[in-house]
């Protein structure tokens, strides 16, 4: 589980198994883990309200938390994006040796083609949700020969 914070309230999640239950139940579970994991590290507790969009393919799992409110009980809006595409966005051309998206100064291709290599996301970065409706309709498809 990887933890990257957007600002002093909103963070991203990287979850790489697929132990967690899609039910209300196995939800709450794992957010409790996040939970724990947050105080213990970062010390950041969870307080008020919150939207989350969860992005699911295969084992990964990005998990994009909004606080909307600080005020009032803990509560979890939660919107799940069954078999999201996921991008992994990078620079270096030669680091995947496949045909690849290229938009905006950077290379992608699908997250599972990376996913293998132990320095991935120091490497570059996944990209989920909006972007990737960006990169898909503007990028311009490259085979690996292509310069």
């Amino acid at each position: 589980m990887q933890i990257f914070f957007i600002n002093e309230f909103d963070f991203t999640v990287i979850y790489t198994r697929d132990d967690i239950q899609f039910d209300e139940d196995g939800i709450l579970s794992f957010f409790k883990l996040i939970g724990e994991k947050l105080r213990k590290i970062y010390h950041y507790v969870f307080s008020g309200s919150y939207q989350v969009n969860i992005y699911q393919k295969n084992t990964f799992l990005i998990l994009d938390f909004l606080n909307v409110s600080s005020y009032g009980k803990i509560d979890f809006d939660v919107t799940l994006f069954t078999n999201s595409v996921l991008l992994y966005e990078f620079y270096d051309f030669d680091y995947v040796l496949t045909e690849k998206i290229f938009y905006d100064g950077n290379y992608y291709v699908e997250l599972e083609m990376v996913s293998d290599k132990l320095d991935f996301l120091e490497m570059g970065r996944i990209v989920y949700g909006k972007e990737v409706e960006s990169v898909l309709e503007k990028g311009k498809l490259l085979s690996h020969s292509c310069d």
